[in-house]
């Protein structure tokens, strides 16, 4: 990592003279990057009613909580990323106070992480191409090969796109998250006009609520995990201690309030096709079939997910393969990771070796559950709590780098604790869930990942000592 006066690692020349281009990505193409990573067209349809199903007709106060809990999250990223640019994200920024064992701890964690990501991406790609298959009669083992065919398929895409460079990226994952939105905004617009807002239902606040609504800010945590990662694009961004932050404040203030928007207009609808929901019908077809759209407007809305997920995939390979090329620069992963393509100047090696773990993730759990939505959910747990340590570690980190610096931000250190406790909140919510297997396995992967880059470490140095010469 560096500081605000020198250059970055990251962006100096390799002995084949093949580098990432430095301050290349505007300010705007950064922010908008980040904010189609996290699909808001999937969102806007989605997190309502995954807020419904916890909190009941008061889900905004969930999906408020969630955007304020997250933004807590984002300030102690950002008071790292205003003073250092660097390409490896949370991995850098606590081992600059922590040293050596926060670095082992976190690139552990955001190795195994990223992996997840892209494999819980791809499955939502999978999961809409299915469905649509399924409304056209293909189901059983032949949907089961669609959805997991499309799941790979969508990886092996996007991976070519992140290959050809950032530039290219961002054009396909922006563009594609444009022509997402229009159709569930139409959806949702058409469901407020249909059901009115019921604002006084929504905004009552009845006894026995409040477990419901702690139960809704965990679920809509776990979507915005991973919102800080285009600060893995900082070393390629012009004027990164401005544009990063920006960029990382984006996902959980604009989605944040985007979200909130979107439940207050979705709520009424949501309650009045609870039938069609617990039928197995998606949330934005029931909507749109209860405000009148008819069935051609509720089929479409699986491939537009599709496209809005698949935009997000592009986004989260771009960061992977930069984090875990600035892990592999500090010899923490092989060094195959480091390579850069001369042409594209694109972490070439690292693109395809995390969409390749990706993929098999998403094919060995689809394999051994049988389900490609069982092992979408598996995912979205795993991904859940292999990010508490490194988000942990970023909030204290922040509330040290102050004290070391000896400035005063008491409400940065507040934002901190919230932080903490939000995601501790977060996890624990998740332990008390079904899902035990998932609770048994995150530790044990975040232990593999940082016993692989400690292994690594050792053989990397081992290989780099020179051997004594005779006199």
């Amino acid at each position: 990592m560096t500081s605000t006066e020198s250059v970055t690692a990251q962006t100096a020349a390799t002995p084949d003279d093949a580098h990432l281009e430095g301050g290349h990505l505007s300010q705007t193409a950064l922010v908008s990057l980040s904010l189609s990573t996290f699909m808001p067209a999937l969102g806007m349809a989605l997190l309502p009613m995954l807020m419904v199903s916890a909190a009941g007709p008061s889900a905004v106060f969930s999906t408020v909580l969630t955007a304020v809990l997250m933004s807590c999250v984002g300030v102690a990223v950002i008071t790292f990323a205003r003073r250092y640019v660097a390409a490896g994200s949370i991995y850098s920024y606590v081992g600059e106070v922590f040293g050596p064992w926060a670095r082992l701890l976190s690139a552990g964690a955001l190795l195994t992480g990223y992996a997840i990501q892209i494999a819980a991406i791809s499955s939502c790609v999978g999961l809409f191409v299915g469905s649509f298959f399924a409304s056209h009669g293909v189901t059983g083992t032949a949907g089961l090969l669609v959805q997991a065919g499309s799941a790979v398929a969508a990886i092996v895409i996007a991976t070519v796109v992140a290959y050809r460079g950032a530039d290219t990226s961002v054009r396909a994952a922006v563009g594609l998250a444009l022509v997402s939105i229009p159709l569930v905004a139409l959806i949702v617009g058409a469901s407020a006009l249909h059901t009115h807002l019921n604002l006084g239902g929504q905004f009552h606040l009845a006894s026995g609520q409040v477990s419901g609504i702690l139960l809704g800010v965990a679920t809509g945590a776990a979507w915005l995990i991973g919102f800080e990662s285009c600060t893995a694009m900082a070393t390629e961004t012009k004027d990164p201690h401005r544009a990063v932050p920006l960029a990382v404040m984006a996902g959980p203030i604009v989605l944040g309030v985007l979200y909130v928007v979107c439940t207050i207009a979705e709520v009424p609808g949501l309650i009045a096709t609870q039938d069609r929901l617990a039928a197995g019908e998606s949330a934005p077809a029931a909507l749109a079939i209860n405000a009148g759209l008819g069935a051609t407007i509720a089929s479409a809305t699986d491939v537009v997910l599709a496209v809005a997920a698949f935009a997000g995939l592009i986004g989260m390979i771009n960061y992977a393969s930069r984090c875990t090329m600035a892990i592999a620069d500090d010899a923490l992963l092989p060094a195959t990771f480091t390579k850069i393509h001369e042409r594209y100047h694109s972490p070439s090696r690292a693109i395809v070796i995390m969409a390749a773990l990706g993929a098999a993730l998403i094919l060995t759990l689809t394999l051994a559950t049988g389900s490609l939505i069982v092992a979408y959910t598996l995912l979205a747990t795993l991904m859940t709590l292999v990010w508490v340590v490194p988000y942990v570690l970023v909030c204290l980190g922040a509330i040290a780098l102050n004290r070391r610096l000896g400035q005063r931000k008491p409400l940065v250190a507040l934002a901190c604790v919230v932080g903490i406790l939000g995601i501790g909140w977060v996890a624990f919510t998740v332990v008390l869930s079904p899902a035990a297997v998932a609770i048994a396995i995150a530790p044990a992967i975040v232990a593999l990942g940082t016993v692989f880059c400690v292994v690594t470490r050792r053989r990397r140095r081992a290989t780099a000592t020179p051997t004594a010469v005779p006199a």
